[in-house]
Order: structure tokens, then sequence, then C-alpha cells
């Protein structure tokens, strides 16, 4: 895609209203956007992730994501400019040799990397470093994104060289792809034609909801999720798992393989197809290659499979179009059903659970009740974009309630980060209830915005201190701030109370940073990424207070 100024612009405009809403400089809110992109499930706060600075190794983000059966470590390299004329400027191999010299020396665990005076960058690795000891498998996803013209050919050739192997993967975002995700994220409605093969289609009704089981052929299928110009309809997979991130990545190289393959016939029973809910689907019956009629469809599983096949039409039409694609299509106006079979057909709808919940009656409820306290409630990601004058205080994130929830009420500060995918998942019916009101969620905000504010002045003395010599009260505050609201809200128990006064909530955060403080001084050497996500930590934390030590705050 050629850069010009209009579609320069769609990029420019989206990023700068991002700094604008969180007073951040450009560079840093297409960091953030990326980030937002590449890894959607994120909750870690950016400045425990953000490395971009002095001694970062070419590294601006490391992001440490756990799975079930590995850990996903996400290195991400970013380049902006706010203009136009920079934009036929590439990326050179330098950029690449950066992030290949640190792969290689965090595989051999240098501890030179821990030690380089970027204190996110030295946690960040450290942490890794204690994942190599515990045992766990990781796997390694670099990315480079850009709104300029990329990496240059022999860039590119490198980094798909040296930072691609059987737990190393290499993503570029191209301004073409930065430009499509914003461009189409707009959109809502869509409606297509698939071309059934054959006759061979099924249809069942039950009440308010009819299914379909049919074969499809591929072309109609990559027409469907197309644009004018060939690019994903990114916006059709929302409440899939993980959309689209590039021409170099989102597709599954099994699939793509299987579809390119001279035995490409076994494609239909290798893969599990696609899962659609629409509106509407209709189609001549008993007549050959009719077409199947969809309006307002999106896709809800099945996303590596569609960006595959698509990646494969790209490639080779011909072999390709040979392919049979097995959808299954769910029609339903009652939309509690259309979110029911969402869920059921994603095998992670952890991931996106919050997504899945942000129309639940529980969740307009809260909205409304904080409404009525002058909170902006953000259901879902991304709201906080459409904040004409952002203010913390003002706006209360969905997630992050549940986060503080969890933290306050349940006192499982430690799975505020280690589980937080389940607050709308598994804890969902034990966080969200009709047990909360407005003014319980209010303070409770309240509390943690001013830890916050106390975590931010604290970090402006960080840099007062000479190398890595920080008290333990740094570290709790820049780390610990979930158990800092727990043992706030431990000492309001003891007081019989459920919130502190508002004169009196620094004196309760004070009590809280210092108790806190002597737990974390009793672990053993360990990053503090996992001090404060560690249950052992948890449990001696609360068995503190249950022993009677809350009488040094007598």
């Amino acid at each position: 895609m050629a850069v010009n100024k209009l579609n320069f612009s769609v990029v420019k405009s989206k990023i700068e209203k991002i700094a604008t809403t969180h007073s951040i400089d450009t560079n840093q809110a297409f960091l953030r956007y990326v980030i937002n992109l590449v890894v959607p499930s994120i909750t870690d706060r950016f400045d425990e992730i953000i490395t971009e600075g002095s001694s970062d190794q070419g590294v601006d983000a490391l992001i440490i994501e756990p799975g079930d059966t590995r850990y996903k470590i996400h290195i991400i390299q970013t380049k902006y400019t706010n203009l136009q004329k920079n934009c036929s400027s590439h990326i050179k191999e330098n950029a690449i040799h950066k992030l290949h010299t640190f792969l290689k020396r965090l595989r051999d665990k240098d501890v030179g990397l821990t030690s380089t005076g970027n204190r996110v960058f030295d946690q960040q690795v450290q942490a890794v470093f204690e994942l190599f000891e515990a045992g766990n498998i990781c796997e390694f996803n670099f990315y480079v994104c850009s709104n300029q013209k990329g990496l240059s050919p022999q860039a590119l050739q490198k980094a798909t060289t040296v930072l691609s192997d059987d737990q190393s993967y290499f993503h570029e975002l191209t301004f073409e792809d930065i430009y499509n995700h914003i461009f189409y994220e707009a959109e809502k409605r869509e409606s297509c034609e698939l071309k059934i093969i054959d006759k061979q289609i099924y249809e069942r009704t039950d009440g308010d909801i009819k299914g379909i089981v049919a074969n499809i052929d591929v072309t109609s299928f990559v027409d469907a999720i197309s644009n004018k110009s060939g690019a994903i309809k990114r916006y059709l997979f929302d409440e899939n798992i993980r959309s689209y991130l590039g021409k170099n990545s989102g597709y599954n190289k099994d699939i793509l393989s299987s579809a390119l393959r001279v035995d490409n016939h076994l494609f239909w029973y290798l893969n599990n197809g696609i899962t659609i809910v629409c509106d509407k689907a209709t189609y001549q019956k008993q007549i050959s290659g009719a077409s199947l009629k969809l309006e307002n469809f999106r896709i809800v599983n099945g996303a590596q499979t569609s960006f595959s096949i698509w990646r494969a039409y790209e490639d080779e039409p011909e072999i390709a179009s040979q392919i049979v694609l097995l959808v299954k299509i769910y029609e339903t106006d009652n939309k509690e059903i259309a979110q029911q079979v969402t869920i059921a057909t994603n095998s992670q709808a952890s991931i996106y659970a919050r997504d899945l919940r942000a129309n639940d009656k529980i969740q307009h409820l809260i909205e409304k009740v904080l409404k009525e306290e002058g909170i902006t409630y953000l259901r879902r990601r991304g709201d906080d974009l459409n904040l004409e004058t952002p203010k913390l205080e003002t706006s209360i994130d969905a997630m992050k309630l549940g986060q503080m929830i969890m933290a306050y009420k349940l006192n499982k500060p430690h799975k505020c980060k280690t589980e937080s995918d389940h607050i709308f998942g598994d804890f969902y019916s034990e966080i969200f209830n009709a047990d909360l009101d407005g003014s319980y969620i209010s303070n409770l905000n309240f509390c943690y915005q001013e830890i916050m504010k106390t975590r931010a002045e604290f970090q402006k003395q960080g840099h007062n201190f000479i190398g890595n010599r920080l008290p333990s009260k740094y570290y709790v505050l820049n780390y610990g701030y979930w158990f800092i609201l727990s043992a706030v809200a431990l000492i309001c128990r003891k007081e019989k109370n459920t919130f502190p006064p508002n004169d009196r909530v620094s004196e309760y955060i004070d009590k809280a940073v210092t108790y806190v403080s002597d737990v974390v001084e009793t672990v053993s050497d360990k990053s503090q990424y996992n001090i404060f996500r560690s249950r052992k930590v948890n449990e001696k934390f609360l068995e503190k207070f249950r022993d009677g030590q809350l009488d040094m705050f007598e």
C-alpha cells in the first residue's frame, strides 16, 4: 500500500487521540496501540512491561503471557513517525541484529541482561530467567511494527532466518496492517453470499435458533472475509480469540501447509472448520450450488483457519480453490443464545471473556449505577478512547474493577495478574453480582487511585537512588499495588469498617505498604514479577494478618 496524505492521516489521528487521552507522546501511544493489538488479553500496567529507554537492547516492550502448556514471551519493537515524508524509510538490518543478539543472550541466561540499569527491562528479563529455572517452556514472539515503509528486504530475510525456529516466531506489522486495523475496526454489520458445494447442506431449527452445516466453496469464503483491496476484514473476528496481525503472522503454518499440498482434499478431514453467527441465513433449497446468504454475520470460531485459507488463496489461488470448507452457521436474534454459542465454540474463550461478558445485564446495570455516581464505566476494551476528558477519577475499566474486587473483597491479590483472564470466567459471578452498589465501587476506586498516586510519586523518587539499591518500599509500590489494596481492606475489617475515611486513606496506605514490605523482605530472592504472583507469598501475607500482627498499627 502506498502511503498518501489521506491514509497517513487516518493512522496519525488514531494515535494522536490515544496520546491525548493518556497524556503521553505519540511514540508511546503507538507502542500502546500495538501492545493491545498483539496481546489483547494484557492486564499488566504499561509501566510494568514497556522497556523502551536507555539500555533497552532494541526491546520496546517485553510481555510475559502465561499459557496452558507454555509461556509466551512477546518482544515488541516499534518505529513511529509523525511526518508522512519519513514513511519512505525502511527499517534496517541493525534493528533485527539487536533483537537476535538479545534472544541469544536471553537463552544463554546472560546475567548482564538483569543489570542494565533499565529497571523494567531488568525485572522482566529476571522473570524470564526464573521461568527457565523452573523448567517452563517459553515461546518467543518477536514483533516489529511501524507506520513507515517497514523492513528492508535484507532485514526481513534476516528476521525470518534468525528469529524463527521451533520456539521462536517473527511477525511484522506494516503501515498497511496498522491502517487496515484502524480503518475497518469501526464497521459493524456485514452480509455475504457463500456458495454451497452441490447440495451438501444440513439444516435444523429449534425455537429461536436455526443451525446450518454446509460444505462451502473456498473462493466465495475468501471473498466474504476480504475487502475490495484484498485485505482481511478484521472486524468480522472481533468475537474470536486472536485476530489477524499481518502478512507475516496470524495464520497457522500447519493449516497453511495442508491447504497448499498436493493432497489438500484431506483439508476437510483435518480441520474443524468455521463457526459463524448471523441474524439471518437463507438459501434456495433443493438447488445444486445454491448461494447461502448471511446477514450481519461474524466469525466466532476459526480465525486461524480463516487467515490461513486467505493466505493460501493469496499465494496459490488455483490450488487453494480446490479446498472444501466446512462451516457451521447459527441464525438467531436472541443475543443470549448467540453469546452462549460464541463461548461454547471458543476453546480459548477466557482470553476474550471480557468481550463476551460486556453486554451482560449485570455489566449494563453497573454502568447505569455508576453513571448516577458521576463515573463512566468502560465495559469493553477500547472504550477509554471515547472519553473526551480522560480522568482516572471519573472512569473505571471493567477489568480493573474486577481486579480491585479480587484484591479488596476476595483477598486474592496474587490472582489479579496470574488469573485475571478468569475474572470474566470462573470468578465472574463471585466478583460481579447484585451485592455491588455504586457507593462501594466509588469508594473502592478512590482507594485504588490514591494508591496509584502514591506509587507515581514514589516512582519519581526512585530516580534519586543509585543503581539497583532501592528500598523494598519502592518495589512494593511499583509491583505490589494489589497487595497494598488488599492490606487496606484487611486493616479496615479489623476496625469493622468497609473502607477507610476519605481523609485518612493515605494513612491506611502507608500502613499497608509497611506491612507488605515486611512480608516481601522474608521472601527468598525472586523477581518482583514472580513475588507478587505467588500463591505462597499471598498465604504468608494472609497468615500474618490472622496471627494478629496488625497490632503494630495500633
